[in-house]
């Protein structure tokens, strides 16, 4: 019985570090947003697109009816995750002949701390071919940056990415930030100091919060706190105390 239950144990632990490790980020590094989608399903009122996925905790697959221009989801991220077709008299049946394969995966990439990449958006187009299959390809990609870095667009034609000039958006005249307290979650300015606002318009200038500038630090610009510190190797805690206010300053001033 001893014996039985030491090899139980001893197997269980030589699984759960393979499991957990596929969820270990490396050091330095961080994952980025990412919106996987289809963007021209309205053009063909007649098919239907389900997502299709399978995995270690599913029992034979789950799937959901895609919508157009809606990011894609696949549950767990070490599922497989597949399109199949069908004509609307059929939707939501699978059909095995008629599965569509992504070149991307769903979930977000892992950079460099220092990359100021922020969010791709991948977006896939379909065509229905003279024989009446539907075929998918990689149509766009849309890169957003911290930072102020204009996104990066590439449009692509017969599997070749070609990069695009992005509409030029002019940012926040932003001045010299000198913030003179801490800042934290759930505090608001008052008439007579109007530091949050003036942090709010730092973090909207440099693509760290979309939102406009309330004077009350809440979750929104708790979380492009967050996204600053991280970015430039600070403690991400959300708090604004004398490290993050003197890289602001920093960052401004100078």
């Amino acid at each position: 019985m001893k014996k039985t239950l030491f090899l139980i144990i001893s197997l269980f632990l030589s699984i759960v570090p393979s499991l957990s490790s596929a969820d270990v980020i490396p050091l330095g590094y961080r994952i980025i947003d990412k919106c996987v989608k289809i963007v021209n399903l309205n053009d063909f009122p007649n098919i239907s697109l389900l997502g299709y996925y399978t995995g270690p905790m599913i029992k034979d697959y789950e799937s959901y009816l895609i919508k157009n221009n809606e990011c894609l989801t696949m549950g767990y991220k070490l599922n497989s995750f597949k399109i199949n077709w069908s004509t609307q008299d059929k939707a939501g049946q699978v059909n095995p002949d008629n599965f569509l394969e992504l070149d991307e995966s769903l979930y977000g990439e892992a950079v460099e701390n220092n990359d100021s990449l922020k969010k791709k958006t991948i977006e896939y187009s379909i065509s229905v071919l003279s024989d009446g299959k539907v075929s998918i390809e990689k149509s766009r990609v849309i890169s957003e940056y911290y930072d102020g870095i204009p996104e990066k667009i590439e449009v692509f034609k017969d599997d070749q990415a070609v990069q695009v000039e992005a509409p030029i958006i002019e940012p926040l005249k932003q001045s010299c930030l000198n913030l003179n307290r801490n800042l934290k979650y759930g505090n608001r300015d008052n008439t007579a100091v109007k530091d949050i606002a003036l942090l709010q318009d730092y973090l909207r200038s440099s693509n760290y919060l979309n939102s406009k500038s309330t004077g009350y630090f809440g979750v929104l610009t708790f979380k492009a706190v967050k996204d600053f510190q991280k970015m430039n190797n600070i403690i991400s805690t959300g708090f604004m105390g004398p490290i993050t206010r003197a890289k602001i300053k920093s960052l401004t001033c100078e």
